[in-house]
């Protein structure tokens, strides 16, 4: 009788730890599957976002172009813009076809093709706005033109953010089924963990936990920086556009700064990257003991950072800023018995019911920043996003791939002209000064005073020197007959000169 007890227990409770394990094998077959999908729509939400991010930097890039073009009336100048103007729908078409071609649901494929159609009836308002630059127009043409084309383009980005607000509430909903099912499972693995051994109830709620852990995770890396644990660009975007967004509709003052470190490569190439990290880990300590609880900060790439502060006049955030500056030139970084004294370069556009475009406050903030570094580092500089300092510092910036690529494939000519005595009875003994042209694609020459001042401003007159002085002497080597009977002159920089 002891025996059939015995063994009817023992039946009776391997059947029921039998039945747990094949409860918990499915329950944890279904959170790994669940993890997967979850990851694979992560992938897939960000794959989507960031070719959406693609065509909006597109559009706000153009709409840059355009505006540098109506800006300067420069014809050289306006030809470069129009050739990156149309680089541009190059790129959205590129990531656009990136867009169509990831998997989509009955509502992302209406939205696309209402993005297609919008991008069909837009492209001729800005080409006809770009042929009216270029054609110089009349000033009422054109801002009438170019007024029309931005309409058309804001329209894109309407449809745009309701494809990005949509891939949230995708995600949005995802999670909330996730969490539910994660509930349901341990509601089931609870009460059969009940019903048999504490011990197995301990194990399947370890398991339970750790799947929760992973889900949160994935939702913490997917707004996150892994480093420094701040935000990241995409969340730090959406909390600009709703930053705009309060300003424009409560009248209110916010601001943004941008942030780059001045000798963060000289750490990583000194120390290694493990000291680079650790320098990036300090400081955002300090940005936060800086910032108040409401501000965001950000971390925008290697060495960038962002930071929003909310509710604040500009005098305040210029305050703020020089604060973050002063303390981080004070501060001494120490690696190995080597010691650095890292510096910020800060832009700031103010955020207010005038600004329209989240994208054109990045930007000017991004353009700001480099300003503030190009004009001696560890310093601030204030823009707005009309501000034509920026936009010019844009267009030398431009100069500088151009006198590059132009230097790598020799698209510069040499000239000369004789160098004559003014004064009468002097004779002519031959001098000759030599000078130089870049060639546009196009055959064109582009006059010393185009590109000169961008080419001394980045310290590339040096290098344009050197050509010039390399290719004089071969002509005169190849032309001892006429060098011998001449004297030749060449006016050297005073970057080549101190060099």
């Amino acid at each position: 009788m002891r025996d059939s007890i015995k063994l009817i227990t023992s039946l009776g409770f391997g059947s029921v730890l039998l039945l747990m394990f094949i409860v918990v094998f499915i329950a944890l077959s279904e959170l790994k599957a669940l993890n997967g999908h979850m990851s694979t729509l992560v992938d897939e939400t960000n794959a989507k976002i960031e070719a959406a991010a693609t065509m909006r930097d597109a559009i706000r890039l153009r709409a840059l172009s355009l505006q540098a073009m109506q800006l300067n009336d420069d014809p050289f100048f306006r030809d470069e813009q129009l050739m990156r103007f149309n680089g541009y729908a190059g790129a959205y078409r590129v990531a656009r076809d990136s867009l169509l071609n990831t998997h989509m649901g009955v509502r992302e494929r209406v939205i696309n093709q209402r993005l297609t159609e919008m991008t069909r009836i837009a492209q001729p308002f800005n080409d006809r706005a770009a042929e009216l630059l270029i054609d110089d127009a009349s000033a009422e043409q054109i801002q009438a033109a170019v007024k029309t084309a931005t309409s058309h383009q804001l329209k894109v980005l309407d449809v745009l953010d309701e494809l990005v607000q949509l891939e949230k509430d995708n995600v949005r909903r995802a999670t909330t089924k996730s969490a539910l099912h994660y509930r349901e499972t341990r509601q089931t693995l609870f009460i059969l963990t009940a019903c048999t051994l504490l011990f197995s109830g301990l194990i399947s709620l370890s398991v339970i936990r750790h799947a929760a852990a992973k889900n949160h995770k994935i939702s913490y890396q997917a707004c996150h920086d892994s480093l420094t644990g701040l935000l990241n660009r995409r969340v730090f975007e959406g909390e600009l556009k709703a930053l705009v967004d309060s300003a424009q509709k409560n009248n209110s003052s916010h601001a943004l700064l941008y942030i780059d470190l001045d000798q963060f490569k000289i750490v990583n190439d000194t120390c290694g990257h493990m000291a680079g990290d650790k320098l990036l880990c300090q400081l955002t300590l300090m940005f936060n003991n800086s910032l108040r609880n409401s501000d965001i900060v950000a971390r925008l790439g290697g060495d960038e950072f962002g930071v929003l502060i909310k509710n604040c006049p500009l005098q305040a955030a210029i305050r703020v800023a020089e604060n973050i500056r002063e303390q981080v030139a004070e501060y001494r970084f120490e690696w190995e018995q080597k010691i650095f004294s890292p510096g910020l370069s800060i832009g700031i556009v103010p955020i207010n019911a005038k600004v329209d475009d989240f994208t054109r406050v990045l930007s000017t903030a991004d353009m700001a920043c480099l300003y503030a570094k190009q004009s001696g580092r560890n310093r601030v500089h204030v823009a707005a996003t009309d501000d034509r300092e920026v936009a010019g510092y844009l267009g030398e910036m431009e100069w500088v791939g151009r006198i590059n690529s132009a230097l790598e494939q020799g698209h510069f000519r040499l000239f000369y002209q004789k160098v004559i005595p003014l004064a009468a009875g002097q004779e002519d003994d031959g001098h000759i000064e030599v000078l130089v042209r870049m060639v546009n694609p196009d055959g064109e020459l582009v006059p010393p005073c185009a590109f000169i001042p961008a080419a001394e401003r980045y310290h590339l007159m040096s290098a344009i020197d050197r050509w010039v002085v390399g290719n004089t002497v071969q002509w005169l080597e190849r032309n001892s007959a006429l060098s011998a009977r001449q004297k030749t002159m060449i006016n050297l920089s005073g970057q080549s000169i101190c060099n």
